[in-house]
């Protein structure tokens, strides 16, 4: 089979072509000309490049990725624990990108990852549902079948019973199914059309048994949770008030009109339209959660009114509180809100702080890890000086944060060798 999926440093298609030996080719933009790669004598099972000239290589047989310089130097590489879906990579700037049946992944280059981040869906559980991030899931999207252009968004063709397009927001993480005006996408096709993005927009193609289709799509860019403020017109002041109410740990019980919360936010319209014990009680009980604040869940609804970070007047927000509010809004799936929270964290971050705030994140993949990483690896020693105190509890409480930092610096001892 032939397949096409990256392209060279000079931005030219790369078609790979399976058979006895596997072997690939370039087009030449000014002449279309198929020409051989030259790759030596070991062939990747896949193969893309950086704008640098850096080859993205990877061997099935070693279960390896290599960044190769190129001069030919294998720059970094990583071994996989699993490799599914790795022969279809796409290789961008930043990363290249991958997928498994229910999960998109992507290894960043130069960030000292030991295995791929998990972008959108779960590695182990598959349903079909929108979200940010780890909340989505993915059904069966086969493997290799994510097409990323030019632009912010990955597409996937995911099966449930009949093949839907999803597409991934790549700044944001959020998962959404699309619905296309003139065309019912709902409709369980038995097939997958050929989609490809470019910029914000992308393009599909389409047959039946009397016709073809190109049709040109714009994607409408969204946040997940808090959008514009007119879906404030969708909240109907002639109906009854619809309070709903949320019991906390410490005693607190706060009141807020459900009919805002269903107009302002994509979790609790669903949420509330499912029938659930909340629901049916008109009651949030958080009880049993120590995590959750009055003063944290207050911010969190000032939010849903206003789309904005409203702070508790003449009070600093410790960084507990900060992330505390951030874990919140992941869970409710306010993307907005915890990009905010997250500058706020970022701009308190400091070499004696940023172990502590690493504990809470460590693991996740998420910007707000890599910020901390790449503090501490430009200031690694004074970070370790000033958090000598509390290294040790630190470590206690998060194990996952000791052996990150025992992997990386096992890795860096390495590369000192080199």
């Amino acid at each position: 089979g032939l397949v096409f999926r990256n392209k060279t440093a000079e931005g030219e298609p790369i078609l790979r072509m399976a058979g006895e030996v596997l072997s690939y080719f370039k087009i030449k933009l000014d002449t279309w000309q198929v020409v051989p790669l030259d790759l030596g004598e070991e062939i990747p099972e896949a193969l893309g490049f950086r704008r640098n000239g850096e080859s993205i290589r990877y061997f099935h047989a070693k279960k390896r990725v290599e960044r190769v310089s190129s001069g030919g130097d294998v720059v970094e590489s990583i071994k996989l624990s699993r490799t599914s879906g790795l022969d279809g990579m796409t290789v961008v700037q930043r990363g290249l990108v991958f997928n498994t049946d229910a999960a998109i992944f992507f290894w960043p280059f130069g960030q000292d990852e030991l295995q791929p981040l998990i972008v959108a869906g779960s590695a182990h559980q598959r349903g079909r549902t929108d979200g940010v991030g780890r909340h989505a899931r993915f059904n069966d999207m086969g493997h290799s079948t994510h097409i990323f252009g030019d632009g912010p968004f990955i597409l996937v063709w995911d099966y449930f019973r009949g093949y839907f397009l999803r597409r991934i927001d790549v700044e944001t993480d959020e998962v959404r199914t699309c619905n296309i005006q003139g065309l019912n996408l709902d409709v369980r096709w038995n097939h997958r059309p050929i989609v490809w993005p470019v910029g914000n927009d992308f393009y599909l193609l389409d047959n039946d048994e009397k016709n073809i289709r190109l049709l040109h799509c714009s994607v409408e860019k969204e946040q997940a949770g808090i959008g514009r403020l007119n879906n404030w017109c969708s909240v109907d002041f002639a109906e009854d008030l619809q309070p709903l109410t949320f019991r906390l740990r410490d005693g607190s019980v706060l009141h807020f009109d459900a009919r805002i919360l269903k107009a302002r936010s994509e979790y609790f319209e669903r949420m509330l339209a499912s029938g659930c014990r909340e629901a049916l009680q008109c009651e949030v009980d958080l009880t049993g959660d120590a995590g959750v604040t009055r003063a944290s869940l207050e911010i969190v609804l000032r939010f849903i009114a206003t789309g904005a970070l409203l702070k508790p007047l003449g009070v600093e927000m410790s960084p507990e509180q900060l992330f505390e509010v951030r874990s919140l809004a992941d869970r409710y799936q306010l993307v907005g809100l915890k990009e905010v929270v997250e500058c706020e964290i970022c701009q308190n971050m400091s070499t004696s702080n940023v172990l502590s705030y690493l504990s809470k994140v460590v693991g996740t993949g998420e910007k707000l890890e890599c910020a901390c990483w790449e503090l501490f690896e430009s200031k690694r020693d004074e970070v370790l000086d000033t958090s000598e105190d509390i290294l040790t509890s630190l470590i206690q409480s998060c194990p996952e944060l000791g052996t990150a930092l025992l992997m990386r610096g096992r890795k860096r001892r390495k590369l000192s060798l080199v």
